[in-house]
């Protein structure tokens, strides 16, 4: 299953058309921050442009060097290997002058072409990568699920609290699924992520402000009809077996309608991408708990 973001990756193309040495009031030599990088980012058939200094390239390609060590089949570990031995310096041969130049941080006009040709080298690795089916790895933004099921729900304490009670949950993937463990309190700070990346304010022709619209208003309340005694312990918050089995379909429509959400193609907006992070986070195993899920 491939993810939007990954479907419009398929359609990106990244330039550094040129590049631009601004420097302060009173500063004769030029520093990183001073150096700029123009940016064409083409998607399809549209494109915008973009700046960014070059102290920002060294902190992208940190912040992706930083991704936290995890189990991964994809290739997370091969680009970690070639961003820590080849793309922290141009692989270009130069003569000797300009290789001193390099290493010693004077940014001339030949070093600054250098890191241009560079930081695009480094572009085109990342967009290739993204685009590749084989990096099957939450941590590169991909939904690791086409569907989740709550298996049941655990209530661990005699008085319940939302912390006590624990959904055990399959992962399905690609055929293969998985076990996740999420309390209750765990469903409501999902809640609120999305909430926060759904942020309104922002242009959006596509589906942000109907499910900013969803998550505000009837999380908290499950259409399920119940009757009177069910309804006033969901409105008291009373932890019950019949209020918990009621929560329980209400999170699985809400899982379904997020992963159903984020099967489609058509949503073409940034902020929306930010789900993909918060849903994945949501649904990645913890290797403790797998086993006790899907058993």
């Amino acid at each position: 299953m491939h993810s939007t973001a990954h479907v419009r990756l398929d359609q990106t193309r990244v330039e550094i058309l040129r590049s631009a040495v601004r420097l302060p009031k009173g500063q004769l030599k030029p520093s990183r921050r001073c150096i700029y990088f123009v940016l064409k980012v083409q998607e399809g058939a549209s494109y915008r442009i973009v700046e960014h200094s070059w102290s920002v390239f060294r902190s992208f390609q940190s912040a992706v060097m930083g991704v936290d060590k995890h189990e991964c089949h994809g290739l997370c570990a091969a680009l970690q290997h070639a961003m820590r031995h080849q793309l922290r310096l141009p692989v270009k041969k130069v003569g000797f002058r300009t290789w001193c130049k390099i290493h010693l941080h004077h940014h001339t006009e030949t070093t600054i072409e250098l890191f241009r040709e560079h930081f695009q080298d480094f572009l085109d690795l990342l967009l290739f990568l993204l685009q590749e089916p084989q990096a099957r790895c939450a941590a590169f933004g991909e939904l690791p699920a086409s569907r989740a099921e709550i298996l049941r729900v655990d209530v661990r304490a005699p008085k319940p609290t939302k912390d006590d009670v624990i959904f055990l949950l399959r992962v399905h993937d690609a055929g293969e699924n998985y076990g996740v463990q999420q309390s209750w309190t765990a469903f409501d700070n999902l809640r609120n992520d999305l909430l926060r990346v759904l942020a309104p304010g922002h242009v959006c022709d596509g589906v942000c402000p109907w499910l900013w619209e969803e998550l505000r208003h009837n999380f908290d309340f499950p259409t399920k009809k119940v009757g009177f005694f069910t309804w006033l312990d969901l409105r008291l918050q009373r932890q019950t077996t019949a209020t918990i089995e009621v929560y329980r379909e209400h999170f699985q429509q809400l899982l379904d309608a997020l992963v159903g959400l984020l099967c489609q193609t058509r949503i073409h907006c940034e902020r929306f991408h930010g789900v993909y992070t918060v849903v994945a986070k949501f649904l990645t195993s913890d290797p403790k708990d797998a086993l006790q899920c899907v058993v």
